[in-house]
């Protein structure tokens, strides 16, 4: 996986040391950020806003950088705060490092259902190659009528 690009932008509430981690991991020194993010998750409480955010990146720099229970965390965290977009967006971008397609779907599905237009998760999607709704959803996908009609459709585009 390339050096990820943060999405985080939300600079107001939050501490310098996530600041930095996020800085150090879009300048792909993973090893680095994990030491932010680690110190900026031990300054917060598991009640507070920034906590799970904080454990998100955490646990995606460290399957990054080859920690396997990581996946684990970034899945517990994404289950804790799924209001969050940037939570489930890196959730996606640890199912996608694991190849488990399917799970990266789900996570970007739920984090839209929440953040409509986060732009991280509306790339991410984009760039996975996800089709859109079948214009008839009760016909198969190589049914002619949805065929003609998606072409239709397109060409209104």
């Amino acid at each position: 996986m390339s050096c990820i690009k943060a999405v985080y932008t939300d600079v107001e509430q939050c501490c310098e040391m996530f600041l930095k981690g996020i800085e150090l991991l879009d300048q792909c020194q993973v090893e680095a950020s994990i030491d932010y993010f680690g110190r900026a998750m031990r300054s917060t409480t598991e009640g507070e806003r920034y906590f799970y955010k904080c454990q998100s990146y955490h646990a995606l720099a460290s399957l990054l950088s080859g920690c396997p229970g990581a996946l684990e965390v970034c899945r517990s965290a994404a289950v804790h705060y799924p209001f969050d977009g940037d939570i489930c967006m890196n959730r996606a971008r640890a199912e996608i490092f694991v190849a488990n397609r399917v799970k990266a779907l789900q996570s970007i599905e739920t984090g839209l259902r929440f953040s409509h237009r986060h732009r991280g998760l509306l790339e991410l999607r984009k760039r996975m190659g996800v089709r859109s709704r079948k214009p008839l959803p009760v016909l198969s996908r190589s049914h002619l009528l949805n065929r003609a009609l998606g072409k239709m459709l397109r060409q209104k585009k």
